[in-house]
C-alpha cells in the first residue's frame, strides 16, 4: 500500500500536468487562428483630396506595396472608347495640375459590374487595386466594391 500512494500521486500529478497541457496548446492554437484572421482582412487605403497628387502617384510608384488593399476616393467618372476591338474604358479622376493648371487627369481606371454612373458624375468608390494584362502590356486599376453617386462635389482640380 505505501508503494501504491506515491504511484497514484504521480499518476495524478501527470494527469494534471497534461491537462494544463492541452489546455495551453489550445489557446495556442486558439491565438494563432486569431493572427490568421486579422492577416486576412484587407487594410483600406483612404485618398484624401488636399493631397489626392501625391498619395495617387505614391500608389502608381509603389504599386507593389498597395496591390491587393482597399482604395477610397472621390472624383469624377470619364469613360473612353478605345479603338476596335477594345472594351469601353472606365476612370475615376481628378484634373491635376499641368502646364495649363488643368490640362491632366489623375486617378484610376475602375471595374464594376454594376450600372455606371454618367460621365461628370461626382463618384465615391471603394475597390481593390489591382492589375491587369492587355495587350501585353500591365495596367493598374481598382475593382469596384462599390460606387456611390455623390450630391455635393469635390475639388475637380487638385494640385497636392
Amino acid at each position: 500500500m505505501k508503494k501504491l500512494i506515491p504511484l497514484l500521486a504521480l499518476i495524478l500529478l501527470f494527469t494534471g500536468c497534461n491537462t494544463e497541457e492541452v489546455s495551453l496548446k489550445d489557446n495556442q492554437d486558439n491565438k494563432v487562428q486569431e493572427e490568421v484572421e486579422v492577416l486576412e482582412e484587407i487594410e483600406d487605403v483612404y485618398i484624401s483630396e488636399e493631397t489626392f497628387v501625391a498619395q495617387v502617384n505614391e500608389i502608381y510608384m509603389n504599386k507593389k506595396d498597395y496591390l491587393g488593399k482597399r482604395i477610397n476616393y472621390e472624383g469624377y467618372l470619364f469613360s473612353y472608347q478605345p479603338p476596335e476591338p477594345y472594351d469601353m474604358r472606365f476612370f475615376v479622376v481628378r484634373n491635376g495640375p499641368g502646364c495649363c493648371a488643368d490640362d491632366s487627369t489623375i486617378g484610376f481606371e475602375i471595374q464594376w459590374d454594376g450600372d455606371m454612373p454618367l460621365d461628370d458624375e461626382w463618384c465615391s468608390v471603394s475597390g481593390i487595386l489591382e492589375k491587369y494584362k492587355d495587350d501585353g502590356l500591365v495596367y493598374l486599376r481598382v475593382k469596384i466594391e462599390s460606387i456611390e453617386v455623390l450630391e455635393t462635389r469635390g475639388a475637380d482640380t487638385v494640385i497636392h
